[in-house]
């Protein structure tokens, strides 16, 4: 298990203020990190299990974060955080060291959870098609919204002997 239940409530991301730029130190620590993932990343395609730890532990928070904030289920989000990396080391060996290994993580994250709630939308049945079960199958039996033959005779009747009755009262107590 990657993640435990005891996993701690992930805080919001904190963006720039507009017009802020990077300092020269913030975008030499960027080439750092980018420069030991992609060591990390070399050394886990030899199968370096130090190596996967490093970048699950590096990344577990902010992976879980995005599935949080896109399955809105702690549960779900654990799940798709533990698959995302599942694939994502799967496929180590389609990583373009060019680009951050965040970003190519954090996209198939993304593209994890999109999935995920696509399959978790209903699922629309024919109202004609026969359900299974393990006694066999049933069809489905739909009340109409309409009245009953007997009902519409019925009504008509009730309707008829409320007319006659009105009709036999006075005229100034028909209204």
């Amino acid at each position: 298990v990657l993640f435990g239940s005891d996993y701690p409530h992930p805080e919001g991301l904190r963006l720039p203020r507009e017009g802020i730029r990077p300092s020269a130190d913030t975008t030499r620590e960027a080439a750092l990190l980018k420069e030991e993932d992609i060591q990390l990343v070399a050394r886990a395609r030899t199968g370096d299990e130090r190596a996967f730890r490093a970048l699950l532990e590096k990344y577990e928070r902010a992976v879980f974060t995005i599935c949080l904030r896109m399955a809105r289920n702690r549960d779900e989000a654990t799940d798709l955080a533990q698959e995302s990396f599942i694939k994502v080391f799967a496929s180590l060996d389609r990583y373009n060291p060019e680009y951050a290994f965040s970003s190519w993580l954090f996209k198939i994250t993304s593209n994890l959870c999109i999935d995920h709630l696509r399959k978790r939308r209903i699922t629309t049945l024919a109202m004609d098609e026969p359900i299974e079960s393990e006694k066999g199958e049933f069809t489905r039996q739909y009340v109409a919204p309409d009245p009953t033959p007997d009902e519409t005779f019925s009504r008509n009747e009730k309707m008829q002997k409320l007319d006659a009755g009105i009709a036999a009262l006075p005229e100034h107590y028909r209204i």
